[in-house]
């Protein structure tokens, strides 16, 4: 099980052994760990983490809001950007990866300690961290990269080397001073961590025989230093949706589709059934059934024209989630809700072959950060038509006298209450429109 970090800045504990009362983290006396560094990773450890925190990330900005820039300049370890406030210097620890252009604007975001220069398609960020009491948790670069946890890697001659850890949709990773790993589209690098207690005469060795120790006052602060990186390179064989088609995403799924199709007051068909048309409304048709009371069939658009009041109509019970009138035209909804989304729909009109693929993807961002999980990846789907070409999300053509409408169809991951990834949700809904057979 992984051990929760737990700093003693200000507590006074006793030595290691002690359990933890049931339901309390397990506490982690990290400033005595036995298990002594490898040479690389204490030297990165102890790597002057103070001489390099002055030198990366964008300094003096912890009060510039956030906003898009413009790149200026790009040197062998800085980019220089111009910010509403004026021109800026983001510095690297080492090489600058290639990805951004000179000219080119970037989104500049903070937050969680972390400073990040973003594009369509790369970004970088740094995480610069110098406290006396840290949280456990790093959070995820801006833009949905996977969260982290700051871990105790080993024992120094000085102190404790600091890990990140990372937890990949139940994938654990530990990446200690000096290493670097790749989840996803991120590559995460951790440059040097190091925690040292820092006692009233600065004597680290107040913690004796490399263990925590009981102690009548209060214990030595520690002195927290860490500095890592993200890298983002997406991956290019996914296709990213545009912003006008997420935007239209996110209203579809705010209207939702819980009352469009057939409700029969009193019990629901069962079989194909027969009335006269009663009201045509704006986007409801009202069918007074023969020995059924009354039908309502509600549209997600103005009603086609072509029917009239007084209309012999047939009503096809939802079936497989369609539901069908049909009169001097017919008139077909699919409106489901499931866990994942179907890969073939049922035959429209019993001849037209339909199938929902994947269309577009965007990040479901601001979720499934409390587990350690990244953010989550939602998909917008497409309809697959019977010659193989694909309708988008919000989109309408013909397939022979049949016009068919995809109005949306969107799978998002779905969280359990600890914040992590447990399923999937979808919510597709298509109408079609023929002339009577």
């Amino acid at each position: 099980m992984r051990r929760t970090l737990l700093l003693a800045g200000i507590a006074v504990l006793a030595a290691c052994g002690s359990e933890a009362d049931e339901g309390e983290p397990d506490i982690v006396c990290w400033l005595g760990m036995e298990q002594a560094c490898a040479p690389a990773v204490e030297a990165a450890a102890h790597a002057d983490l103070e001489a390099l925190q002055r030198r990366v990330g964008a300094l003096h900005l912890d009060h510039v809001p956030d906003g898009d820039g413009v790149i200026i300049a790009l040197d062998a370890e800085s980019i220089t950007l111009r910010l509403d406030d004026g021109f800026h210097v983001f510095g690297w620890p080492g090489p600058l990866p290639a990805g951004f252009a000179i000219a080119e604007t970037v989104r500049f975001e903070q937050i969680y300690g972390w400073q990040s220069l973003r594009s369509e398609t790369f970004g970088l960020a740094i995480h610069s961290v110098e406290e006396y009491a840290p949280s456990l948790r790093a959070g995820p670069p801006p833009g949905g990269g996977p969260a982290l946890l700051y871990e105790p890697s080993c024992q120094t001659s000085r102190g404790t080397a600091i890990a990140l850890g990372i937890d990949w949709f139940g994938e654990e990773r530990m990446v200690h001073p000096g290493e670097s790993a790749t989840v996803g589209a991120w590559t995460i690098a951790n440059h040097g961590g190091l925690a040292l207690p820092t006692g009233s005469d600065g004597d680290p060795g107040a913690w004796e025989g490399g263990g925590c120790v009981e102690r009548s006052a209060m214990a030595a602060p520690v002195l927290f230093r860490l500095v890592a990186t993200a890298e983002w390179r997406p991956d290019e064989a996914v296709q990213w949706c545009d912003r006008a088609a997420y935007d239209d995403a996110r209203t579809f799924l705010d209207e939702g589709i819980g009352g469009y199709g057939i409700r029969f007051e009193g019990a629901p068909a069962t079989e194909t059934t027969s009335g006269t048309i009663e009201q045509l409304g704006h986007d409801e048709i009202v069918v007074a059934l023969a020995d059924r009371g009354t039908a309502r069939f509600r549209w997600p658009e103005p009603i086609p024209a072509g029917l009239e009041v007084g209309e012999s109509v047939e009503i096809a019970a939802p079936s497989h989630g369609w539901h069908m009138l049909q009169g001097s035209i017919r008139l077909a909804l699919w409106a489901n809700q499931d866990f994942v989304y179907p890969d073939a729909l049922p035959p429209l009109f019993g001849t037209l072959d339909l199938a929902l693929v994947p269309g577009c993807a965007f990040p479901d961002t601001g979720a499934g950060m409390t587990c350690g999980q990244p953010a989550g990846r939602g998909e917008l789907l497409a309809l697959e038509l019977p010659d193989g070409s694909l309708l988008p999300s919000g989109g309408r053509t013909q397939v022979g006298a049949t016009v068919v409408a995809l109005h949306g169809a969107v799978q998002l991951p779905s969280y359990g209450s600890d914040g992590c990834v447990v399923d999937a949700w979808f919510t597709g809904l298509v109408t079609a429109v023929a002339p009577a057979p």
